[in-house]
């Protein structure tokens, strides 16, 4: 990778890989900044542009914060919103996920989009 993307590569907390390739992305923000966590995902779509896949994990009571911060001004201008994935729907999901998730897109039916 150039520099310039393994330096942001480096600040994501999830990546899923095919290879060498960024596949998904994923921010886990428990306690820390919905804010920050945003701007970590856009610096790294902006340096890998092909990469559809981008979602904050958060729990479930964060979910109203996650939606006031992408629908801010900054961000509303988005092409590659991150989806939530909270943690709610991960832990009612986990078992067909794992038995019937053969790829990523799998996510995406869980996802909240703001």
């Amino acid at each position: 990778m150039p520099a310039e993307v393994q330096g942001t590569v480096e600040l994501i907390d999830v990546l899923w890989l095919s290879g060498t390739e960024v596949k998904c992305a994923f921010e886990v923000e428990k306690s820390t900044s919905i804010y920050s966590g945003i701007l970590r995902l856009q610096d790294l779509s902006l340096t890998l542009p092909d990469l559809p896949h981008l979602y904050l994990v958060a729990p479930d009571e964060r979910e109203r914060e996650v939606g006031a911060q992408l629908k801010r001004p900054s961000f509303a201008h988005l092409v590659n919103k991150p989806h939530l994935l909270s943690f709610g729907a991960l832990e009612e999901n986990c078992l067909h996920l794992c038995q019937f998730g053969e790829s990523r897109e799998v996510l995406r039916r869980i996802a909240r989009s703001f």
